[in-house]
């Protein structure tokens, strides 16, 4: 989404923009984040800038759906809110779905929220991408 524009349309599930908060924030940010990305914030925090999406969020011309359970340990909700908030302080196309009581993996939560997940997901790329997207087999 930052580094290139050859999609009409996105979405992101439990997003990852801001790396150094995600170290501090995540469930396993400080350990799996240091081994995966060469060190902490304060050791490498170029890296740390450089791979973040928010870094590069005025490159963002596609429309994205965000959605975030509230309850993500893993990729806490703070990553999207970042997200959203950029975007839409940048006058960009962009929508927060907030999944209450959902942790990660908020496609496989409850059964309501799969199913409004889903929804919401297909009825975002027939938006931008026309009805027959969302068409559902007879």
């Amino acid at each position: 989404m930052t580094q290139t524009d050859r999609f009409a349309v996105a979405v992101s599930g439990a997003c990852i923009s801001n790396l150094t908060s995600f170290f501090g924030t995540s469930d396993l940010g400080a350990t799996w984040g240091a081994e995966e990305f060469g060190g902490a914030p304060w050791e490498r925090p170029e890296w740390y800038a450089a791979h973040s999406p928010l870094t590069h969020v005025t490159r963002v011309k596609t429309p994205l759906l965000l959605y975030h359970g509230d309850a993500d340990l893993r990729c806490p909700i703070e990553q999207s809110e970042q997200m959203f908030s950029a975007l839409h302080r940048l006058g960009r196309t962009v929508e927060f779905l907030r999944v209450p009581g959902e942790a990660h993996g908020t496609l496989n939560g409850t059964p309501v929220h799969r199913i409004e997940g889903r929804r919401a997901i297909l009825d975002w790329f027939a938006r931008y991408l026309g009805p027959e997207v969302s068409r559902r087999p007879s």
